[in-house]
């Protein structure tokens, strides 16, 4: 019961609902389909276009970062495949509705020989398309793929945790949700962030699933899985009766439990006898992946490196404004960072999340509006001066943007006092006059 307080009071935080006859976006909201964190999925319409429209509903770090990870997809060229949102807005995503079901509500039907056959070719055509593009879905499972008989169509949805190449990977410096590890390849279950290579091990798992009506790693299997031994190899059928023989051998390959020990997606289409058309032109020139580097603050060079911190309370949104105008005129880079104290009471806690999601998710979707390149970091559960000190030593910016300490931090030590003792200018938003813009003295010797 007090748990339960303690979400509604941070919920109470968050902005208002939709409701049904609301207009987001040119799209009318028709009914509501789903009424729980962290997002609440409505359907709409412009008139001649369905849409999910998903709104951000939660105090779930996770899912903010879910959230502002596949609204960056808003702003590339729609594909009829790759069902990433359309639109956004300062509260969540428009995303095209798929044209056929989920696999996982068609798992009757897509297990006859000629239904796999098809779902697995259409979906190592997706896959392949993808991955040329430079992105990672990261997230396969039956849910997300989604399955059109009539033209034997094979469409993917949510883009929560994709990462594509050139873009800063918000889970940098923490670990994205897993989902179900029925599905989830073995490095990412060692905390690593995965690549293309585990889409591969999740199109083995699909396989397998299509052969046998069930995933590769049973209930006992995902206990040890999640335990320790991320090794623990899959249950794989001996044989596939009626169905097409290079799946079986195909899904054993997927599976191995080295990623450099399965093929790429465009050698299983090779495989499966499928044509792959040229990725879109505005993907062709994305980075490799291999030359990404880790700390996207450092790999601009001439860039201004520009990091802002944001706390739940009304100074957020003056720095986050800050950084994005100094972003614009300075030709700079920001590195927005949220930290969640440890020590917050109950309640409190929740209240400060909600307000500090509401406020980055008003200043990132500007951002994304006008084209300011940025890098997102939330931390939980830390020591905020500490934490502070430690990333501005690791991303080394060159300016860094804070909100005007409170008298309490002043006398116990807090994030601005510490940052003030580095060698690195450090800017205090919205403080009075004649402390504004003021500088540190170790920054002010270094210049």
């Amino acid at each position: 019961m007090w748990c339960a307080l303690r979400v509604l009071a941070g919920l109470q935080t968050l902005p208002k609902p939709l409701s049904t006859g609301d207009r987001i976006c040119g799209v009318k909201i028709t009914n509501q389909v789903r009424h729980g964190p962290p997002m609440l999925r409505f359907h709409g319409t412009d008139g001649s276009r369905a849409y999910n429209v998903d709104q951000f509903y939660s105090i779930d770090t996770g899912a903010f970062l879910c959230w502002q990870n596949e609204a960056r997809f808003a702003s590339l060229p729609q594909d009829p495949d790759l069902l990433w949102p359309s639109l956004e807005w300062a509260g969540g995503v428009l995303t095209p509705r798929p044209a056929g079901e989920s696999l996982a509500d068609r798992w009757q039907e897509v297990r006859s020989p000629e239904a796999a056959l098809s779902v697995a070719r259409g979906l190592a055509r997706v896959l392949a398309r993808m991955h040329a593009m430079g992105i990672a879905h990261l997230r396969l499972g039956p849910r997300v793929v989604h399955y059109r008989p009539r033209h034997e169509q094979v469409q993917l949805s949510s883009f929560t945790i994709a990462r594509r190449n050139g873009w800063d990977d918000f889970w940098t410096d923490s670990f994205p949700p897993l989902y179900d590890t029925a599905w989830v390849a073995p490095e990412v279950l060692r905390g690593e962030r995965g690549d293309e290579r585990a889409d591969v091990f999740g199109f083995g798992c699909l396989l397998v699933w299509l052969l046998t009506g069930r995933p590769p790693f049973g209930s006992l299997r995902r206990a040890w899985r999640e335990l320790a031994h991320a090794r623990c190899p899959a249950r794989l059928p001996l044989d596939a009766p009626g169905h097409d023989p290079v799946l079986l051998p195909l899904a054993h390959a997927c599976l191995a439990v080295e990623p450099d020990d399965r093929p790429d997606a465009a050698e299983i289409a090779h495989i499966m006898g499928v044509s792959l058309p040229d990725p879109a032109p505005v993907f062709s020139q994305v980075p490799d992946r291999k030359e990404e580097a880790s700390h996207p603050a450092k790999q601009e060079g001439p860039l201004l490196r520009i990091m802002a911190f944001a706390a739940g309370d009304d100074k957020a949104a003056v720095v986050m404004e800050q950084a994005r105008s100094r972003a614009i005129e300075q030709d700079g880079i920001v590195l927005f960072v949220g930290l969640v104290p440890v020590n917050l009471p109950s309640g409190h806690l929740e209240r400060f999340k909600a307000a500090l999601f509401a406020e980055m998710g008003q200043a990132l979707w500007h951002c994304r509006r006008d084209n300011v390149r940025y890098g997102l970091r939330i931390l939980e559960n830390v020591a905020p001066a500490r934490t502070a000190e430690a990333l501005v030593r690791r991303y080394e910016p060159d300016v860094i943007l804070v909100g005007e300490p409170s008298t309490i931090s002043r006398i116990r030590g807090g994030v601005v006092p510490r940052l003030q003792r580095l060698d690195t200018p450090v800017h205090i938003v919205g403080a009075n006059a004649a402390g504004a813009g003021a500088e540190s003295q170790a920054g002010a010797n270094k210049a």
